[in-house]
């Protein structure tokens, strides 16, 4: 289980996050993606999404980004 509580975030973790997610909890999920479902992940292939639409809406950013309409 993943467990983070607020006394163990870092100052530079308290800013602004990364885009795609807190680097330490896509390795956790990536670990966990490993250990529970044997997906080969790296953190750095995870985005941490804030639900359904917010990742519909990034990968139609995305994709439009790429010249698809």
């Amino acid at each position: 289980m993943v467990r983070a509580a607020t006394t163990e975030l870092t100052w530079d973790e308290l800013g602004y996050p990364d885009a795609a997610g807190l680097p330490r909890l896509r390795r956790q999920l990536a670990a966990y993606l490993a250990r529970g479902r044997g997906a080969r992940v790296e953190p750095g292939q995870l985005v941490v999404c804030a639900g359904t639409l917010d990742a519909v809406m990034r990968l139609c950013r995305g994709l439009r980004a790429a010249g698809h309409t």
